[in-house]
């Protein structure tokens, strides 16, 4: 399926963090190869198109500077066996935001001002795959994500995939 080619490019940009740094830490390494064996075994999958009823009291974030990065990273980890969490977060937190990818984005969601979901979102020209996705609202996670898919939409009409 040709959307592996996008979930291959997120995991490459988020990698090249800790790759091509200097001095990684035990730590971020750990993090980066826990990662990784999470995304060899995702499947990717279209979603479907479908109307969702909006919920007004979802806040959706691009993260593009330290302190919705802090909060990402902050919710993101809580997906995350609590043994992996600090490696996890040491991982992610390597990211440099004054080197953006310009087909890879993180979200943030808040819901009545408090932290709910995370997404990763990676496009091209035609396709988008959302990835990573985290809601603390667990029974609640399929309408978060048409909810996000739905925001996305607004902006640019594309085919949408996931990764779980």
């Amino acid at each position: 399926m040709q959307n592996h080619s996008l979930l291959s490019l997120k995991n490459q940009w988020l990698c090249d963090f800790i790759s091509q740094s200097p001095y990684p830490t035990e730590q971020s390494l750990a993090g980066m190869h826990s990662y990784q064996a999470t995304q060899s075994s995702l499947s990717v999958q279209q979603l479907s198109s479908e109307n969702c009823s909006a919920d007004d009291q979802l806040n959706f974030y691009c993260v593009s500077d330290n302190r919705t990065m802090i909060q990402f990273v902050k919710l993101y980890q809580l997906s995350w066996p609590e043994a992996l969490r600090a490696n996890i977060i040491e991982f992610l937190t390597q990211m440099d935001l004054s080197q953006p990818a310009n087909d890879v984005q993180l979200y943030f969601v808040t819901k009545s001002g408090q932290g709910y979901g995370t997404a990763m979102v990676t496009e091209n020209a035609t396709q988008r795959l959302l990835s990573d996705i985290f809601c603390v609202d667990t029974k609640a996670k399929a309408s978060f994500i048409a909810q996000l898919n739905h925001y996305l939409s607004h902006a640019h009409d594309k085919e949408s995939w996931i990764a779980q």
